[in-house]
């Protein structure tokens, strides 16, 4: 089986118009040719450098896109060098075309050192100076060049110079203002014009977008263009023929271009190279330098005419249809053209044939047809209605009778209205579809937080909102980890990529892991299309993290609205699968640092309300529990106890400080033994304890003594220590309420505590001497 051949396009800018008909030239071209094309948008080289550099400071990114190609990814190489390399020197896009070794490079536009090129005719400049010289006879003209860094506008601008010399007209630097190949210069255009008042007769601008920009600015100035001044652009794009007056311009097809930039590819890897190719120009008049376009020629003969050849006027008629549209987008259309003339023909051939009045609903059903087969997607409404009038002013010149007429004006007002009525019903329609589409891809960030919380897959949801806007085909390739890009000098390939997600042909396939895929064969693996494509490249990005790359199929008519906005969304829903994954470590991290100090603290508090000698609670946990208790059962009978060891300064003098800790630990055992667990003993220092009690006992105060008493005697007894261990408590009963206040409570005890003391013997020692 043949292999299919594999070629990337590498243009400026998706929304540039250039580099939109390059894309598209080359599109229809590779479908034609079965060839697969990959497009990547790199945007402008040094763009982040420009004036606006702030909202391009990261623009950069889409350069790293050229290393995609390197190491044989491809069998051809084509760039888009006019665009991309808008504002660096010829040198860097050579440095860049090396890097892709031995792999067949194409240029478009601008010749790359001894790489095949094709661009246009470098005559168009000359045949739009000899034609306002010669045929018009004007002698001040102006120019608006494109930027000085394009090789591009620098030979048109030597074209003008050269062109100028040889009429032996003077060059005058005053006339002449550097724009950049886009509708922003009216600045320029605006000081050209006020720096050259009445002494400019002329305007050859070096593109068409750039002449828009001068209809702008003209139109300000009460200014009539073909008259006051004439106006002339280059390119002829689809705009320039509806323009008022239609402009004057160079016939340079940018997506002829794109169509021979991949036939040239073709040509060399199938053994027959072409060399450079040359695209033909051709000056096409208009009525903006005065002259009469084709278009006005033959809108003012079907208007003035009273010939009554039907074939001749239906000519006419498609002329002024083509005239709107170049042929990549006219040839598909044919059938319904076709449709559209020969309703027409037949409309007005009964008219003047047949003496009977014309069958006006059938005419109007099959007007009602041509709607429904989408006849407005081709020609807009205000072309379309265009064209009627003039079928309108046709019939009604053939009409017998007034009655006839009147039924004519009143079928084509009701097409009129149609047109009106299919627009109101469509525009919502195409609004849903963007909503719904626009849905898709925001629902991507939405998802994102609840995937990662299912722990369902990410790059399985990007491909759900892609499929879901209908798109065909797309690749999502990650880094194993974020590569850190701060310009494209420093961007290294990864050797491979991680595959974590794809759809195709209806099939929706995610890798957990990701499916490690090297680097040359991004393009051309397993999970490919088996059928022909045209992929659309982009980096998914957000400041300097790079996460990867996105392939995605979409139909040529849409991708200039989504592309943007769909690489963006992904960014953004990556970057933040990337926050929620740090927040998560984050998270542990927090949560096991809190486990780590709420154990501490647990334990820290702990220590501050136990007494670390007896390891009972101190002075403040007593004070805090008992309180506690006391809120906690109001109305219960309880007891506070003051307790003191006896005589313990006469074991510390005596027997040592040992000794001493020895007796208060004993005491600490003796009064949690006399109580239950349930209640609250403590050690407030020294030789001083306190005890709090729940109890209904009436007798609990003399129970409690006997108790202490009697595990005094069991202590000493059986300790072998050559002292006793005494205590003394005082007992205070009472009724737990809200306005107990535990101070008076201690200090009640404390005073029947002084009262035991006071008839307790001094001698601390088991046999006195």
């Amino acid at each position: 089986m043949k292999r299919r051949f594999s070629v990337a396009l590498f243009i400026g800018h998706m929304e540039s118009k250039f580099s939109e008909e390059i894309f598209l030239g080359a599109a229809h071209e590779a479908e034609s040719m079965d060839i697969n094309l990959v497009v990547f948008p790199v945007r402008f080289l040094e763009e982040e450098h420009t004036n606006d550099s702030l909202s391009k400071k990261y623009h950069y990114q889409y350069n790293c896109m050229f290393s995609y190609a390197e190491n044989h990814s491809f069998d051809a190489v084509i760039l888009e060098t006019a665009v991309m390399g808008r504002y660096v020197a010829p040198e860097v896009l050579s440095e860049i075309a090396q890097k892709f070794g031995d792999t067949p490079v194409i240029t478009i536009s601008e010749k790359i050192d001894d790489l095949p090129c094709v661009s246009f005719e470098t005559n168009g400049i000359d045949l739009e100076i000899d034609h306002l010289v010669n045929e018009h006879g004007r002698k001040r003209i102006g120019f608006v060049s494109g930027p000085s860094t394009n090789l591009e506008a620098v030979q048109r601008l030597e074209k003008y110079r050269d062109a100028l010399e040889r009429h032996g007209i003077p060059y005058d630097p005053k006339l002449v203002a550097e724009g950049d190949f886009t509708e922003n210069c009216c600045p320029v255009i605006e000081k050209l014009l006020t720096e050259n008042e009445g002494n400019i007769d002329a305007i050859c601008f070096s593109n068409d977008l750039m002449a828009i920009a001068g209809y702008k600015v003209i139109s300000k100035r009460d200014l009539v263009i073909g008259k006051d001044i004439m106006i002339t652009g280059f390119d002829d794009i689809s705009e320039a023929v509806s323009l008022n007056p239609p402009l004057t311009t160079v016939r340079a097809r940018y997506r002829d271009l794109g169509m021979n930039a991949v036939k040239a590819a073709h040509s060399i890897l199938t053994g027959t190279p072409s060399g450079d190719v040359t695209v033909k120009t051709k000056l096409v008049k208009r009525d903006s330098c005065g002259c009469k376009s084709k278009l006005t020629r033959d809108i003012e003969y079907l208007l003035t005419s009273d010939d009554k050849d039907i074939n001749k006027f239906i000519i006419k008629i498609n002329d002024i249809i083509i005239s709107y549209y170049d042929s990549v987008t006219y040839q598909p259309n044919q059938r319904i053209i076709k449709s559209l003339l020969q309703f027409a023909a037949k409309f007005l051939t009964n008219l003047r044939d047949c003496s009977e009045l014309p069958d006006y609903k059938m005419a109007a059903f099959k007007f009602e047809v041509l709607l429904n087969y989408n006849i407005l997607d081709f020609i807009k409404p205000d072309n379309l209605n265009s064209v009627l009038s003039l079928i309108c002013d046709k019939a009604v010149s053939l009409a017998r009778d007034e009655e006839t007429r009147s039924g004519i004006y009143k079928l084509f007002m009701g097409f009129f209205k149609q047109i009106i009525s299919y627009e109101h019903k469509n525009s919502p329609l195409i609004a849903n579809e963007i909503k719904d589409n626009v849905r898709c891809v925001n629902s991507i960030i939405g998802n994102t937080i609840e995937c990662f919380q299912s722990n369902n897959s990410i790059p399985a949801n990007i491909m759900q909102g892609l499929k879901a806007m209908g798109i065909r085909s797309s690749y999502l390739y990650l880094h194993e980890k974020t590569v850190i890009s701060k310009s494209r000098n420093d961007w290294v390939q990864p050797s491979h990529e991680m595959l974590f997600s794809y759809q195709t042909n209806g099939m929706l396939k995610s890798f957990v892991r990701g499916k490690k895929i090297r680097s040359p064969f991004l393009f051309r693996n397993e999970y490919m299309p088996d059928c022909r494509f045209t992929l659309i490249a982009s980096p998914v990005f957000c400041s300097e993290e790079n996460y990867g790359i996105l392939l995605y199929d979409i139909d040529t008519d849409d991708y200039n609205f989504y592309n943007s906005f769909i690489t963006s969304q992904i960014s953004y829903a990556l970057k933040l699968r990337k926050m929620l994954e740090i927040q998560k470590e984050v998270q542990s991290d927090l949560r096991e640092s809190l486990s780590k100090a709420t154990t501490k603290n647990e334990r820290l508090n702990q220590i501050s309300r136990s007494d670390e000698l007896t390891g009972i609670l101190n002075r403040r946990g007593f004070m805090e529990r008992a309180r506690s208790c006391i809120l906690e059962h109001t109305g219960r009978r309880a007891a506070v106890i003051f307790a003191d060891m006896d005589n313990l300064k006469q074991i510390n003098d005596i027997f040592g400080h040992d000794e001493g800790d020895y007796a208060i630990q004993k005491t600490a055992e003796i009064l949690t033994k006399c109580i239950r667990t349930s209640d609250i003993v403590a050690r407030f220092g020294g030789d001083e304890f306190a005890a709090f009690v729940l109890t209904d006992d009436p007798d609990f105060s003399i129970m409690l003594k006997d108790r202490i008493r009697e595990a005094c005697d069991h202590v000493n007894e059986n300790s072998g220590k050559p002292y006793m261990i005494r205590i003394s408590s005082g007992i205070y009963e009472f009724t737990c309420s809200y306005e107990t206040s535990l101070h008076n409570l201690m200090n009640e005890a404390d005073k029947l505590l002084y009262e035991n003391k006071r008839y307790k013997i001094r001698n601390v020692l088991r046999n006195p001497e």
